[in-house]
């Protein structure tokens, strides 16, 4: 039974948009728009039930023809689908998307998703998806946003931060996807995808850009055939930049970014129903702005010292040396898909390698006294494979098998006190104190996946499926911290195993063939964690009900909204205790939103875009929260560690309101085409900690740019460029120890020029 909407098969691996079989992917994509739009009147673009952000705004440019929304294609239930059909709160953005919006990473993400809020712990990237996020780094622990690679899941928060030089899609799923995907995550995913090689043509992108703070960013990939069979593609990123902020101490600014990223693939046609991809790519980033800060309101051991040290503004810093952050991933993954005559099967095996290393001037001021220095390295096997099937009669159905081994280890810790403190630039007094951190988790974690979809009638369908996951963690730690030697033994709460079976139904109805309405249930679950000699962090369990539309509303005009209810159980917090962070779960939260977005076509050149996520996310039962208050008469240690009554308290990085207007012009002349692109988000502004003494105030930011594609020139385009225009001071990152409360603040204003070039 056809269902309303089916796009037409034939993508041999995964997923077309997100990994698509390189020979067939720019073929199939016109074949489903050409398909569509002689099915359909109205070709459906789609933001997402939730997503808020518009996967079509660069879609229909002034050359398009009729006026009305192109089809958008996913394959968030890894079979390609409309995005109007599919009863999940997504967000898919492609290339010239992410492009026009000044998304060059994943940190960048959450200016064009609302709902979505990335911000950093240190180095760490760490998404937020409706309230639910993780807060600790410790070795062992997971996100609860699971992120993908290419089909890779990216087990280390290390590298969760990813420059995308030759990103081909973007798909941000919110909630629980446990029956779909490998990795159990509480709050949702996001997939990356990046170009494969194409065995069709010689495919390319290269970008140079310049802006403020001398800042150079080189990209670009080339991808084609080399054979009749074999295929390969090249991407390559560079960036550099100097500081942000001023140094008040040693003069000049912070070290600032020196970023590298190689990957290349391999694709390798060995029939007509068997391709083998291999891929392997290398980063290093490092980067000071994520501990190139200051002491909040003044809140630092320094200045109960020394009262008259000079105290920083924004753009500024005033610490005893300059912050720095590194962070390097590694990885090598070969994909083989089978086309059966039943379905498509695909293995997946891959071996990442991350590393971080930061050194943290922790008391966040002018003397030297107390710093940490954080080396953390993680080694991660995984094999997965999946399988979906073809339509057989009424039903469909999907399913994997999911392994992962992972090694995560401090190698060390350090955290140094020396005294007495002095003011730099002056030398340091003799270290007095050492605590050492070696030790870290070894995992291992089974699951088994699936789904199965039926046509009840021409226009309902119901969904149900399950997963069940089993994880074993062993925790190594040093029983003495305060000698270097590197003594290693089992914890005493080592070896734990968790596991869980966590369900998923789901209902759609088609109002028409062009209009949905869907209920879902979800459930999530994320293991526990193990920390050294304290005690383990029990799992966390999350229930998650939505109800949504998604549809066209006349020819130029698409709609989605959701309303959600998340109730969410012992989710895992984390306080620092230098030199690693300490877990506890909080008893309970509730979590309530609504979500809507619309993209109208407004003439043959002009795209609007607007989303909206209103967000109540509340701790319903935390009587015992660990958090820090700031005690100037406790002169030792002013900032005194303390467990408060946190029930009734927002949840930490969880904007009340997000939203974001875009508009995208493009009009064709003789001399070629020129558009103009703004984009403004609006936050509420959000905790970052536990007290709600640290928050982000309400803030707004302007993105835009201007191009200018010569028709003399097939494929070049100029571009002037401005992110964040109103220059918003934007807390990015919190660190809290007993002597201070130190804070960093996102880009501030940044501007310039980039060429184009796509063949």
């Amino acid at each position: 039974m056809a269902r309303p909407g089916d796009v037409p098969d034939g993508c041999l691996s995964e997923a077309c948009l997100l990994t698509p079989s390189p020979r067939q992917a720019s073929a199939e994509t016109t074949t489903i728009r050409n398909q569509l739009m002689k099915r359909m009147h109205i070709p459906l673009a789609c933001l997402g039930l939730a997503g808020l952000a518009n996967p079509g705004w660069g879609q229909a440019p002034a050359s398009a023809g009729p006026m009305v929304l192109e089809n958008v294609v996913v394959t968030a239930q890894r079979r390609q689908e409309r995005l109007v059909d599919v009863p999940i709160s997504i967000t898919a953005l492609d290339a010239e998307d992410l492009l026009r919006s000044g998304v060059n990473s994943t940190a960048d993400l959450a200016r064009i998703t609302p709902g979505v809020q990335l911000t950093f712990n240190g180095g760490y990237l760490q998404p937020a998806i409706r309230g639910v996020s993780s807060q600790g780094s410790n070795a062992g622990d997971s996100s609860n946003v699971a992120m993908y690679l290419d089909g890779v899941y990216i087990a280390s928060q290390i590298g969760q931060l990813m420059d995308l030089p030759d990103v081909q899609s973007v798909q941000v799923l919110k909630g629980p996807q446990g029956t779909l995907y490998g990795q159990n995550a509480t709050g949702g995913a996001i997939i990356v995808s990046t170009v494969s090689p194409s065995l069709d043509e010689m495919t390319g992108r290269l970008s140079l850009s310049y802006g403020n703070y001398d800042a150079v960013d080189a990209r670009g990939y080339v991808s084609g055939p080399l054979t009749d069979r074999l295929a390969g593609s090249l991407a390559v990123a560079v960036q550099e930049r100097d500081g942000f902020r001023d140094d008040l101490v040693y003069g000049g600014q912070d070290k600032g970014l020196r970023s590298q990223l190689v990957r290349g693939k391999l694709l390798f046609e060995a029939t007509d129903n068997i391709e083998l991809l291999l891929t392997a790519y290398t980063s290093e980033r490092k980067d000071s702005a994520a501990y190139a800060g200051r002491a909040y309101q003044r809140e630092s051991f320094d200045y109960l010292v020394y009262p008259t040290a000079a105290y920083p503004d924004v753009d500024e810093i005033a610490t005893s040396f300059t912050p720095d952050t590194e962070m390097d991933s590694d990885g090598v993954s070969l994909q083989v898909n089978f086309e059966l005559p039943f379905g498509k099967l695909q293995s997946t095996t891959a071996w990442t390698d991350n590393e971080a290393h930061l050194l943290v001037d922790v008391d966040y001021g002018p003397a030297h006294f107390v710093d940490v220095s954080v080396n953390q390295a993680q080694e991660t096997f995984v094999q997965e494979l999946n399988f979906t099937s073809e339509q057989m009669g009424d039903w469909l159905f999907s399913g994997g098998l999911f392994y992962l081994d992972s090694s995560d280890e401090f190698t060390p810790n350090v955290f140094r006190i020396q005294s007495p403190p002095i003011l730099a630039p002056a030398p340091s007094a003799p270290t007095v104190f050492y605590n050492y951190s070696w030790g870290g988790v070894d995992k291992e974690i089974y699951a088994v996946y699936a789904e199965a979809t039926y046509d009840i009638s021409d226009a309902m369908q119901v969904i149900f499926g399950g997963r069940y996951s089993e994880e074993e963690q062993i925790s190594k730690t040093n029983p003495n911290p305060f000698i270097p030697d590197k003594e290693i033994v089992e914890s005493p709460y080592s070896p734990e195993t968790f596991s869980k079976f966590t369900p998923r139904v789901s209902l759609r109805y088609a109002l028409s063939d062009d209009a949905n309405l869907y209920a879902t249930y979800s459930q999530g679950f994320k293991s526990g964690i193990l920390s050294g000699q304290n005690p383990p962090a029990d799992p966390e369990e999350l229930d998650a009900y939505e109800i949504g539309f998604k549809g066209n509303l006349g020819e130029r005009v698409s709609a989605s909204a959701a309303l959600y209810y998340y109730d969410y159980n012992d989710l895992q917090v984390a306080r620092y205790e230098a030199p690693n962070y300490v877990y506890q779960n909080a008893a309970s939260a509730q979590i309530t939103g609504a979500e809507f977005n619309a993209t109208w076509q407004a003439s043959e050149g002009l795209t609007l875009a607007t989303g909206v996520s209103l967000l109540d996310a509340e701790y319903d039962d935390f009587p015992s929260a660990g958090s820090y208050v700031w005690n100037p008469a406790n002169f030792a240690t002013p900032n005194e560690s303390v467990n408060i009554d946190a029930s009734g308290v927002e949840m930490v990085r969880a904007p009340k309101i997000t939203g974001f207007i875009n508009a995208d012009y493009r009009v064709d002349t003789s001399i070629g085409t020129f558009g103009a692109f703004a984009s403004w988000y609006y936050n509420d502004g959000f905790n970052l900690e536990f007290s709600e003494h640290v928050t982000q105030d309400a803030y707004s930011m302007l993105d835009a740019e201007l191009s200018w594609s010569p028709s003399a020139a097939a494929g070049l385009s100029l571009v002037l460029w401005g992110r964040n225009l109103t220059d918003e001071d934007v807390l990015q990152s919190l660190l809290q120890t007993n002597f201070a409360n130190g804070v960093s603040y996102a880009a501030p204003r940044t501007f310039g020029a980039r060429v184009e070039f796509e063949f």
